[in-house]
């Protein structure tokens, strides 16, 4: 398992089962999921990741996969992940008036956004980048609780990543427009996970109330980073 391995934010609070179904064709090993990690969307708190500049720099494909559960949205752009070089070359997920916006941007804004889930509830967020594609559609895909969801997109998403920075979760790199809620189990592979992959994740939470999957089993191989915030 990978760790983080600089924790900003002492909020550990336990989680409850999440819920739901499907079918993967793959099946994990279900194991414990006792704590998720919050941040309270006021005091700057972040959590700062690993060197991942392997990962999103310079890339043409890569996956951030998270349970999420937003708390009483606040009117800013909630920051779920930033990777950031500046705000023309950058990777964000965050959440902005009812939606949440997905940025792959090379020299300008690039992004498909959908409405985000219902706050309170617990919710598996998948974002998968493969450059490969030849349509927006086909290079930007989010899924909620392994359903592929309708994007709406603003410019065309690129083949390529650029060079971004510091990668963070819960805010932006200066510390503002911070996120509301809990986050927890966060993967983040340097490919373009399948459908299949991300609905098993899911189901193996929606089937074993209270343990998540064992990300070290993913058939396309294992994360390149995966912090259980909290376990």
């Amino acid at each position: 398992m990978y760790l983080g391995n600089s924790l900003t934010v002492p909020n550990i609070i336990n989680l409850p089962g999440q819920g739901g179904g499907g079918s993967g064709a793959f099946e994990y090993t279900a194991i414990d999921n006792s704590f998720s990690m919050r941040f309270d969307g006021v005091s700057g708190n972040r959590f700062l990741l690993d060197n991942l500049n392997s990962v999103f720099n310079n890339v043409s494909a890569f996956t951030i996969g998270f349970w999420s559960k937003f708390v009483n949205p606040q009117s800013n752009s909630g920051v779920i992940f930033e990777n950031k070089l500046n705000n023309s070359n950058v990777i964000w997920i965050y959440r902005f008036s009812g939606l949440i916006y997905f940025h792959v941007n090379v020299s300008g804004s690039k992004n498909g956004n959908v409405s985000a889930p219902a706050v309170n509830t617990w919710t598996h967020i998948a974002m998968v980048f493969d450059g490969s594609g030849s349509t927006n559609a086909e290079r930007l895909k989010v899924y909620y609780n392994g359903v592929e969801q309708t994007l709406t997109y603003g410019g065309t998403i690129p083949a390529t990543t650029g060079t971004y920075g510091t990668s963070y979760l819960g805010s932006m790199s200066n510390g503002t427009n911070e996120y509301n809620g809990y986050l927890d189990e966060v993967g983040i592979w340097s490919l373009a996970l399948s459908e299949n992959t991300i609905q098993a994740i899911y189901d193996t939470t929606a089937n074993n109330p209270g343990k998540v999957a064992d990300l070290s089993e993913t058939p396309e191989g294992a994360p390149a980073a995966w912090y259980r915030m909290g376990d």
